[in-house]
């Protein structure tokens, strides 16, 4: 994971050895976040190259900072209907920085 500009963030995956993955890398490009409550979502345009549609590279995610890290879940499609906690999405992911 790197930052590339302060609206961007490189996410870099390793290929897991007992299942199927490949290695993988797509970049997130910031184009709005805000509050609702005690919730915090941000809307992106993922760069990969598994999108076949437009659609495909949109998606809402739900962050919560805790501590040193973040938390966040990723929606399964181009919407926010059924992502409303950073441990409950199609993807969930834990930042930290790194040593």
């Amino acid at each position: 994971m790197a930052f590339s500009q302060n609206s961007r963030l490189l996410l870099k995956y390793q290929a897991c050895a007992d299942t199927n993955s490949e290695a993988a890398s797509e970049e997130l490009i910031c184009l709005a976040n805000w509050k609702d409550g005690s919730t915090r979502y941000l809307v992106g345009r993922l760069e990969h190259s598994r999108a076949t549609s437009e659609e495909d590279r949109y998606r809402c995610f739900v962050y919560e900072k805790k501590g040193h890290k973040y938390e966040i879940a990723m929606s399964g499609d181009a919407t926010c209907s059924g992502i409303s906690s950073p441990t409950e999405g199609s993807r969930t992911i834990t930042l930290s920085k790194g040593k």
